[in-house]
């Protein structure tokens, strides 16, 4: 008996079920025909009614999708590029706030010789500049990521948070540091071409990138 319908009910995971589980559980009350499934090869989450409503006892009229579920409302890509936008801000603030002082010291005490030197390590501090800002990324993204809000201070600001693709409620913390290692490591290393990987959004109706996809993340409204 396969079990591969995810199950949830106001953001919380009730469990995987078969379609006889899920025939049995509201013949019983356990289930509701409100209650929302998810199943591979589904694009959103849809009501029990709405996806199997041959399952229902009695065969009442599907239930409409409430407005207010998490589930089906995606950030529109213009929403999320504010997002990406404004994380950029504050994590280019954060870099300054900690290159910038050590600039200023070796300024201020430059000659012909520490300019000379500093020619010579320029090919390094690139390097340390492209390790620093792949560091700063991975821990902005992960400890925000992992705050009761799941969500970095540019997705608050815009207004959504990130979930668990297949259960719907809040990821695990695995799933947020992977999603930052890969983001992180794609900027750091591949600069402007890092933005490829945001394509996808544009053909998505989830509006899933290719980072989300791969932690199984996704980008709700709150």
């Amino acid at each position: 008996m396969e079990t591969n319908i995810h199950v949830s009910r106001n953001q919380v995971t009730l469990g995987t079920f078969s379609e006889a589980q899920i025939k049995g559980g509201l013949a019983q009350g356990v289930l509701t025909p409100s209650d929302y499934c998810w199943k591979q090869g589904m694009e959103t989450w849809k009501t029990i009614a709405e996806a199997y409503p041959h399952l229902l006892p009695s065969g009442p009229a599907p239930v409409p999708a409430s407005q207010n579920q998490p589930y089906a409302q995606y950030p529109s890509g213009g929403e999320r590029f504010g997002a990406y936008l404004l994380d950029g801000l504050f994590m280019g603030l954060m870099t300054c706030g900690l290159v910038i002082p050590f600039i200023i010291v070796l300024a201020a005490g430059a000659d012909s010789e520490a300019r000379e030197f500093g020619n010579t390590i320029k090919p390094m501090a690139q390097i340390l500049g492209s390790f620093l800002t792949c560091v700063i990324s991975l821990l902005y993204h992960g400890i925000l990521g992992n705050s009761a809000h799941n969500a970095t201070w540019g997705q608050r600001i815009m207004g959504f948070k990130m979930v668990d693709s297949k259960t719907g409620g809040a990821p695990q913390s695995g799933q947020i540091w992977k999603w930052s290692m890969f983001r992180s490591l794609i900027f750091a290393c591949c600069s402007c071409i890092g933005w490829l990987f945001f394509i996808p959004i544009l053909n998505n109706p989830r509006k899933q990138s290719a980072y989300d996809d791969w932690a199984d993340i996704l980008m709700v409204k709150k």
